[in-house]
Protein backbone atom coordinates (compact mmCIF):
# COMPACT_ATOMS: atom_id res chain seq x y z
CA UNK A 1 0.00 0.00 0.00
CA UNK A 2 1.04 3.41 -0.56
CA UNK A 3 1.80 5.80 1.93
CA UNK A 4 -1.08 7.75 0.42
CA UNK A 5 -3.51 4.99 1.37
CA UNK A 6 -1.79 4.76 4.84
CA UNK A 7 -2.52 8.56 5.34
CA UNK A 8 -6.02 8.71 4.42
CA UNK A 9 -6.57 5.43 6.63
CA UNK A 10 -5.27 6.67 9.61
CA UNK A 11 -6.71 10.01 8.75
CA UNK A 12 -10.40 8.14 9.12
CA UNK A 13 -9.55 6.51 12.02
CA UNK A 14 -8.99 9.50 14.25
CA UNK A 15 -12.04 11.28 12.77
CA UNK A 16 -13.77 8.14 13.97
CA UNK A 17 -11.52 8.83 17.52
CA UNK A 18 -13.21 12.23 17.81
CA UNK A 19 -16.64 11.12 16.36
CA UNK A 20 -16.69 8.29 19.21
CA UNK A 21 -15.34 10.76 21.73
CA UNK A 22 -12.28 8.57 22.42
CA UNK A 23 -10.16 12.33 21.47
CA UNK A 24 -10.74 15.68 21.78
CA UNK A 25 -9.27 16.58 18.35
CA UNK A 26 -7.64 15.14 15.51
CA UNK A 27 -3.79 15.11 15.53
CA UNK A 28 -3.68 14.59 11.96
CA UNK A 29 -6.21 17.27 10.94
CA UNK A 30 -3.14 19.78 9.72
CA UNK A 31 -2.04 17.50 7.55
CA UNK A 32 -2.87 18.30 3.80
CA UNK A 33 -4.61 15.35 2.00
CA UNK A 34 -2.79 13.73 -0.74
CA UNK A 35 -4.21 12.84 -4.79
CA UNK A 36 -3.11 9.63 -5.69
CA UNK A 37 -4.19 10.84 -9.54
CA UNK A 38 -1.87 13.67 -9.21
CA UNK A 39 0.58 12.09 -7.05
CA UNK A 40 2.33 9.96 -9.72
CA UNK A 41 5.67 8.36 -8.67
CA UNK A 42 5.16 4.83 -9.90
CA UNK A 43 3.48 4.98 -13.45
CA UNK A 44 2.22 1.77 -14.19
CA UNK A 45 2.20 0.76 -17.79
CA UNK A 46 2.47 -2.70 -19.91
CA UNK A 47 5.83 -3.79 -21.01
CA UNK A 48 5.93 -3.98 -25.29
CA UNK A 49 7.43 -7.27 -26.58
CA UNK A 50 10.73 -5.68 -26.80
CA UNK A 51 11.43 -4.76 -23.53
CA UNK A 52 9.93 -8.02 -21.62
CA UNK A 53 12.39 -9.71 -23.85
CA UNK A 54 14.95 -7.84 -22.52
CA UNK A 55 14.29 -8.19 -19.04
CA UNK A 56 13.94 -12.14 -20.05
CA UNK A 57 17.33 -12.02 -21.29
CA UNK A 58 18.81 -10.06 -18.83
CA UNK A 59 17.12 -12.65 -16.28
CA UNK A 60 18.83 -15.73 -17.82
CA UNK A 61 22.49 -14.19 -17.97
CA UNK A 62 22.24 -12.64 -14.62
CA UNK A 63 23.22 -14.28 -11.47
CA UNK A 64 21.43 -16.31 -9.08
CA UNK A 65 19.41 -13.76 -6.66
CA UNK A 66 16.73 -13.71 -4.23
CA UNK A 67 17.37 -17.95 -4.10
CA UNK A 68 17.22 -18.65 -7.76
CA UNK A 69 18.89 -19.76 -10.61
CA UNK A 70 18.72 -17.57 -13.26
CA UNK A 71 16.36 -19.81 -15.57
CA UNK A 72 13.88 -20.06 -12.63
CA UNK A 73 13.63 -16.02 -12.30
CA UNK A 74 13.08 -15.68 -15.80
CA UNK A 75 10.19 -17.99 -15.78
CA UNK A 76 9.22 -16.47 -12.85
CA UNK A 77 9.12 -12.98 -14.36
CA UNK A 78 7.23 -14.51 -17.05
CA UNK A 79 4.35 -16.11 -15.11
CA UNK A 80 4.16 -12.56 -13.50
CA UNK A 81 3.43 -10.90 -16.75
CA UNK A 82 1.09 -14.07 -18.12
CA UNK A 83 -0.85 -14.06 -14.83
CA UNK A 84 -0.73 -10.34 -13.57
CA UNK A 85 -0.01 -11.62 -9.95
CA UNK A 86 2.38 -9.33 -8.02
CA UNK A 87 5.04 -10.67 -6.51
CA UNK A 88 3.39 -11.47 -2.76
CA UNK A 89 0.83 -13.29 -4.43
CA UNK A 90 3.60 -14.88 -6.82
CA UNK A 91 5.35 -16.12 -3.20
CA UNK A 92 2.34 -17.91 -1.89
CA UNK A 93 2.36 -20.27 -4.69
CA UNK A 94 2.98 -23.81 -4.02
CA UNK A 95 4.37 -26.27 -6.61
CA UNK A 96 1.91 -29.07 -6.65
Amino acid sequence: MSQVFYLQAAKQFFRWCVRDGRLSDNPLSHLPSMNVRTDRRHDRRALDAQALQLLLDAARKGPERFGMDPDSRATMYQLAVETGLRASELRSLTWG
